[in-house]
């Protein structure tokens, strides 16, 4: 019997995820499920601290604060000046 999908992340997603890693050589039995279900929580904890305050929508603003004041989250720091890239207004040309 397959092992039903539990996450929205596909193992098979996860799976070549991991294996771009030039570093990862062989992967043990069940970990690109445990890596999907990771990533997942991850995610979810990072939305739900960055919605805004009437939970309608997440705000960049919002999200840079979150990753600045929560040592859970510095490993992202680096990515901060992309992040308000992304969020800047295109100019017009």
């Amino acid at each position: 019997m397959a092992e039903k999908e539990t996450t929205i992340i596909k193992k098979s997603d996860m799976k070549k995820i991991l294996q771009d890693n030039q570093e990862i050589g062989r992967l043990s039995k069940g970990i690109d499920q445990v890596m999907a279900t990771v990533v997942e929580q991850f995610t979810k904890d990072l939305i739900e601290a960055s919605l805004n305050d009437d939970k309608t929508f997440i705000d960049m603003d919002k999200l840079i604060t979150v990753i600045s004041e929560n040592k859970k989250y510095d490993f992202l720091e680096t990515m901060i000046p992309k992040f308000k890239e992304l969020s800047a207004p295109k100019r017009k040309e």
